[in-house]
């Protein structure tokens, strides 16, 4: 899965890489060639930094890259097993999801755990959203959708 903004696409592939390409001329601008070992399967512009690009990979870790300096801003690698899913939150939190079956919080400034919400039976998550009335949808691959109603994804 990709991310856009305004200016540009962050694009992933299946070789571990990350493209980020401009919208009007279809130039790749920034490249990262191989930064992960395995698939990278979500990219995500930080709402805050647009020259900060997230990725989440098969190879168990997500990855700050910083488009300016073509280089990785710090890497992460404590799931057990794929990173599919990661956003921002407010404070400097980031928010992850995995195929370990956990919801992990992290502090993007001093890149530690602080909390970590592990589902019963550890389901193979892909996906995280926010529900309008409240709590928290979980999509998992193989077994369909969960749903936490302990108020919002700041209260994991």
């Amino acid at each position: 899965m990709h991310d856009t903004y305004e200016k540009a696409i962050a694009a992933c592939y299946s070789s571990g890489s990350v493209h980020v390409i401009d919208r009007e001329t279809a130039k790749v601008t920034a490249s990262f060639p191989k930064i992960h070992q395995f698939e990278v399967w979500f990219t995500r512009f930080s709402p805050i930094e647009k020259d900060l690009v997230y990725s989440c990979s098969d190879d168990c870790s997500f990855k700050c890259l910083d488009t300016r300096t073509i280089a990785p801003v710090y890497s992460i690698k404590k799931h057990e097993a794929g990173v599919t899913w990661l956003s921002e939150l407010p404070e400097h939190r980031l928010l992850t999801c995995s195929y370990d079956g956990t919801l992990r919080v992290w502090d993007s400034r001093t890149r530690k755990e602080l909390s970590c919400l592990a589902l019963p039976g550890k389901p193979a998550l892909w996906d995280v959203k926010t529900l309008p009335e409240g709590g928290i949808g979980i999509a998992g691959i193989y077994d369909g959708y969960f749903f936490s109603n302990r108020g919002s994804i700041d209260d994991l």
